[in-house]
């Protein structure tokens, strides 16, 4: 397993990242939420989603989890993308905000899912998806995963994914909707003392 981290920050040019065909009558109608650190990273989801159609009362930036969390206990988006690392800056917490720190993007996700198991988390990372933190958030709840570069067809992808009605699973049943081979997380046992 090779593992990448993320790569520098760097300025990009959405005419880099061609959107398929598509006419703006056909977006789906979604409040979306991105949530990541990089400035240029930021500009390019936005640049890409209004490039499929997204209009900009359907859209809002955060660039922080307790800036995230405000949004979405204000707003109620129907999909939010979560940078894997957008905590990567700060020191780890276990809740947004929490003496003036932010958690990361797997912790943000979680917290999300615990609000509303319903939303729609895709996780935007630069690792691959035989990571380890990739893994466990997609088997927590996490809807999608788009790998970086970001590219305008895999996000098409998870929007219309992210259209389909999403049904919390009922106890061992697969979750509907995931990635293919993605069930029902593990049963979690005690450790033996």
């Amino acid at each position: 397993m090779t593992e990448r981290g993320p790569p520098a920050d760097r300025e990009f040019d959405i005419d880099d990242f061609p959107a398929p065909p598509r006419s703006k009558r056909d977006a789906p109608s979604l409040k979306i939420l991105a949530v990541e650190n990089s400035s240029s990273a930021q500009r390019l989801m936005q640049a890409v989603l209004l490039k499929l159609g997204v209009a900009l009362p359907d859209l809002r930036l955060a660039t922080s989890s307790s800036e995230a969390m405000q949004l979405f206990t204000s707003w109620r988006p129907d999909v939010v993308f979560v940078d894997l690392d957008l905590g990567s800056a700060y020191p780890r917490t276990t809740e947004p905000g929490a003496n003036g720190k932010d958690v990361d993007g797997d912790e943000l996700a979680r917290q999300l899912l615990s609000r509303n198991p319903r939303l729609n988390v895709v996780v935007v990372t630069a690792y691959d998806r035989d990571h380890p933190r990739v893994k466990t958030i997609l088997a927590e709840g996490a809807r999608d995963v788009i790998m970086k570069p970001l590219r305008a067809q895999r996000v098409q992808e998870a929007l219309a994914l992210c259209a389909t009605p999403r049904v919390p699973p009922a106890a061992g049943a697969g979750r509907p909707g995931a990635p293919p081979g993605m069930g029902a997380p593990a049963p979690r046992t005690a450790a033996k003392r």
